[in-house]
């Protein structure tokens, strides 16, 4: 039987990490001007103050093509009664609040809309619905049909879907609780 050096192996795995974080870069961009974007590496972000606890931020201090990393936070909407999903939601997350039954009625979309994602929490008791619009489908449904969560146990049940153009369909990317399909 061969002896184990655990000491070998940590520095090996020291080296194999440190080279996997130089290789790895990242995308960047100027928030003061948006048109300049660029890549730093992985160790820059995190070894040259470019990373902040709570958030991202900071200037990359050898380059001059990009200079602020944005910190990443989804705009949220607060919702206690049904309510119509409108194009500029799109991307954000809709909270429901309510121990009632409540609808989330997806907007009509298109070509342009084409990777657009929304999430869903339900923060009550009530059954919280998402009705799909036109001839649209959410999972498995049936076209313009719905998907719902009704677990008044689940209050913090949550679903992010993602709508893609060439199935006229919207895709559940994550979700936690008990989400049914209808058709």
């Amino acid at each position: 039987m061969a002896d184990y050096d655990g000491d070998k192996k940590i520095d090996e795995l020291a080296d194999v990490s440190a080279a996997i974080t130089k290789a790895s870069r990242v995308p960047v961009q100027d928030m003061n001007d948006t048109d300049k974007t660029g890549y730093a590496s992985i160790e820059s972000v995190v070894n040259k103050g470019l990373a902040e606890p709570g958030g991202v931020g900071g200037t990359t201090p050898a380059a001059g093509t990009f200079t602020t990393l944005q910190g990443y936070y989804q705009s949220v909407e607060n919702k206690t009664d049904n309510y119509t999903v409108q194009a500029a939601d799109l991307g954000k997350t809709l909270r429901m609040n309510s121990a009632d039954d409540k609808t989330f009625t997806l907007c009509s979309v298109g070509a342009s809309e084409d990777g657009a994602r929304l999430t869903f929490v339900k923060l009550g008791a009530g059954k919280v619905t998402i009705d799909a619009a036109d001839s649209d489908i959410i999972s498995d449904s049936g076209a313009g049909d719905t998907i719902y969560n009704d677990v008044a146990a689940e209050t913090y049940a949550t679903i992010t879907i993602e709508y893609v153009h060439g199935s006229t369909k919207w895709v559940v990317i994550g979700a936690h609780g008990t989400w049914t399909t209808t058709d």
